[in-house]
């Protein structure tokens, strides 16, 4: 038997939607919310689309178009997490996120001080890749691979993960 719940606030930053308001916008609008892929996201020049008779090749992907999350940094406030701001805006996308998802459903439940020790989260991650989190693997690949890592992606995510 499990002890009653209730889920009193929720909050999201996705593709096409960064408050649960745009996201049910976007679901009853029936809006393709993918798009094509930000020139430079990846650290990569040009690249080529795959086509149906093209062969695999290391510069080729096959699609161009994907679910980007846009527009976040310009509505998050780094202020009020216990952190200096510089750091906050220094974190990795997919931990400013989840940040402001915590807060938002904090203040969209209503959750008084008092009660927050009582107060649980669910995080859910489809796995999106962020900047930073792609650079700490090619890092982490290239000095398994015997090569050095640069160390400043690797030094900041480590530092997250000890939060």
């Amino acid at each position: 038997m499990f002890e009653p719940i209730a889920i009193t606030g929720t909050a999201c930053v996705l593709p096409g939607a960064n408050s649960v308001a745009e996201l049910w916008r976007a679901v009853v609008g029936r809006q393709d919310v993918t798009t094509e892929t930000p020139p430079g996201l990846w650290g990569a020049g040009t690249v080529r689309v795959l086509g149906a008779k093209s062969p695999a090749t290391v510069d080729a992907v096959a699609s161009a178009r994907g679910g980007y999350v846009a527009g976040f940094d310009d509505r998050f406030d780094p202020d009020g997490f216990g952190l200096p701001v510089d750091r906050v805006r220094g974190l990795d996308s997919a931990f400013r996120w989840l940040m402001h998802c915590g807060r938002e459903a904090l203040a969209a439940g209503k959750v008084a001080d008092a009660a927050r020790p009582r107060t649980g989260l669910i995080v859910g991650n489809l796995s999106y890749p962020s900047r930073g989190l792609a650079d700490f693997a090619c890092e982490t690949w290239l000095e398994d691979a015997g090569r050095p890592a640069t160390g400043a992606t690797l030094a900041e995510n480590r530092f997250v993960s000890g939060l």
